[in-house]
């Protein structure tokens, strides 16, 4: 299986956020066995990346990691930056389409209005299923529902998170995970959940009921 790590999150202005998910990936990368990992960053944040590439290259080969670009600045606080949070948006999502995966995980599925990131995925191929990481200040609203079609599964830090992921996407209970506990152990419990999706969407579907 190759899974996508779409480690925006790793380079968020909140240092607390940034540095779970920065553990977060490393823990999987460290459990990862046979499956092929890429980890995929944003040049947007140019400051953040060659920190994040030392931070992991111990464990993942430069070739796994990717810095995919786009025009910047694209902080949605800022009305001008619309049209190109528009193109980063199809520029993020053809990089990420680019490398072929069988599931992609988004560890920031709604930067802050301030931030530097984006995260649509209305273009990726509808075949590859998304996987959402949730933490309890990130409850949905009608605005982010037109996202989630992609969905399939979710890992959320938190009981909060856990309800909100349930109840905020419709996912079925043993589609969403909570990772809290330590981080090795939250990593081999989201990769589990991880092939059990990719299996899902490999498998035929069954003939339609006559």
């Amino acid at each position: 299986m190759r899974l996508v790590v779409d480690l925006q999150a790793a380079q968020s202005a909140d240092p607390n956020r940034a540095a779970h998910a920065l553990e977060f990936a490393r823990a999987l990368v460290l459990r990862r066995g046979a499956h092929d990992i890429i980890v995929a960053f944003s040049a947007l944040r140019p400051e953040t990346i060659e920190p994040l590439r030392l931070a992991l290259g111990a464990h993942l080969s430069p070739d796994r990691i990717v810095v995919w670009q786009a025009p910047g600045p694209v902080c949605a606080s800022e009305p001008a930056n619309e049209w190109r949070r528009g193109c980063a948006e199809q520029l993020r999502e053809a990089a990420l389409a680019a490398l072929a995966p069988d599931l992609i995980l988004v560890t920031h599925p709604w930067p802050g209005a301030g931030e530097e990131a984006v995260a649509s995925v209305a273009g990726l191929a509808s075949a590859t299923p998304l996987v959402l990481t949730l933490y309890a200040d990130q409850c949905l609203d009608d605005s982010m529902r037109h996202t989630l079609c992609r969905v399939r599964g979710a890992l959320a830090f938190g009981p909060a998170a856990l309800g909100c992921a349930i109840k905020g996407l419709g996912l079925p209970p043993d589609c969403v995970m909570d990772l809290s506990g330590p981080v090795l152990e939250a990593a081999a419990r989201a990769l589990a959940l991880a092939e059990r999706l990719h299996a899902a969407a490999a498998s035929p579907a069954p003939p339609a009921a006559r």
